[in-house]
């Protein structure tokens, strides 16, 4: 590509000039923008370490990075260039089905590189967004993702949790916020299930987003993508009984539908590992309890508690020597906990569940500690960890 990045103005530089990528070797957006512009683009950004690319209509690229958010140099992408992006992305008439309000989520990998033969794969979605200068204007963010999932080892995982990670019956979920690696986290469990045992995995996913057959495991992971392999995660957990699956990978827990399958998946004598967004152990049930109508919770919050396993919680911090690592807490359910709570209120619940913690030392003070006496933290970080975990406590 040719071109000239722009200058950076006064309000750049008020803003501060770390607002702005600190890379100079930034593509270059010129008139002949287009599919290989846009694959140059997310190579640059995963090959130099951001985690999301985001293009939008009007808006200079903005990328991510231990979150942290920064802009391009470039000059901002007309709408016909996002249009250009969309249909790369996704397929032609991707951006007039988002501002029919129909957001879309896929996957996308780059075309192989010439040299290495390396592709990079993203995570995509695409959402219309108002804006003062548009009535058109949409926003695609794309997620950079490993195409073979990490090595379960890198997580560094809990000894007291990892006994429980892994039964042959019951529900493990991973919680935390967006881009927490969640996903990331839970494809390692499963990663080190097909490398290790001889169990027939299956997945149902929106999309698919790690790529198991990089993996040289003798067992296939058959992955299904909702809204190509079946319709929807109703019509997965039909189709679930005929896959005779001994380990299910069921997404993202972000519907009554979804919710609802895993319990019936575990009646069906499978291990089965999902994602939820919650902000901490202790509300990762009552948050799935609480998508239900009223009448029904009291059936969910029963069959949720009796079928889990075990609970994660992750989020990310910033490291003492740079980056970030996880800040992950977690809980295993045993039967004399899940007798004691199953018919409690959701506050109730919510503070049991914390207190069972305490009794686990996996409660989110106790890591804290645990991150700050490993010198894994700084005290900046530290402090404000304890700042917002104090009052959780003191509710008990």
């Amino acid at each position: 590509m040719t071109g000239q990045p722009i200058r950076l103005s006064s309000a750049d530089m008020a803003g501060g000039p770390s607002f702005v990528v600190p890379e100079s070797h930034e593509p270059l957006i010129d008139a002949f923008f287009g599919p290989e512009s846009v694959n140059a683009f997310l190579a640059w950004a995963a090959t130099n370490g951001y985690s999301d690319v985001i293009f939008t209509t009007n808006r200079r690229i903005t990328y991510r990075k231990y979150r942290k958010t920064y802009v391009s140099r470039q000059n901002s992408l007309t709408e016909s260039q996002v249009d250009t992006v969309a249909a790369t992305l996704i397929s032609e008439g991707a951006s007039v089905r988002a501002l029919t309000a129909k957001p879309t989520d896929s996957a996308y990998a780059t075309p192989k590189d010439a040299d290495t033969g390396a592709r990079h794969r993203f995570r995509v979605n695409l959402t219309a967004v108002q804006a003062h200068d548009s009535d058109n204007s949409i926003a695609i963010v794309c997620r950079s993702i490993p195409g073979k999932p990490w090595e379960y080892s890198r997580h560094n995982v809990d000894a007291a949790l990892e006994a429980a990670l892994f039964p042959d019956i019951g529900l493990s979920i991973v919680s935390g916020p967006m881009g927490s690696g969640k996903t990331t986290l839970t494809a390692s469990i499963i990663r080190k299930i097909t490398e290790e045992t001889q169990k027939y995995i299956v997945t149902y996913e929106d999309p698919c987003e790690f790529d198991f057959s990089l993996l040289n495991s003798a067992i296939p992971v058959a992955q299904t993508q909702i809204g190509r392999g079946v319709e929807s995660f109703s019509d997965a957990l039909g189709n679930v009984t005929r896959r005779s699956a001994d380990v299910i990978y069921w997404g993202e827990s972000r519907d009554p539908d979804s919710i609802r399958s895993l319990t019936v998946a575990c009646d069906l004598g499978a291990a089965v590992y999902t994602t939820a967004h919650a902000n901490d152990v202790a509300e990762t049930i009552p948050r799935l309890v609480r998508m239900f109508p009223s009448d029904k919770r009291d059936g969910m919050q029963a069959a949720l508690v009796s079928t889990t396993s075990s609970i994660i919680f992750q989020r990310l911090i910033p490291a003492k020597n740079g980056g970030v690592i996880p800040f992950r807490t977690h809980l295993v359910l045993t039967d004399n906990f899940k007798g004691r709570v199953i018919d409690l209120e959701l506050g109730a619940l919510a503070r049991e569940t914390l207190k069972e913690q305490i009794s686990q030392n996996s409660d989110p003070i106790t890591i804290a500690n645990k991150l700050w006496t490993s010198e894994l933290i700084d005290r900046v970080c530290y402090s404000n960890l304890m700042t917002d975990l104090s009052s959780a406590h003191e509710q008990l």
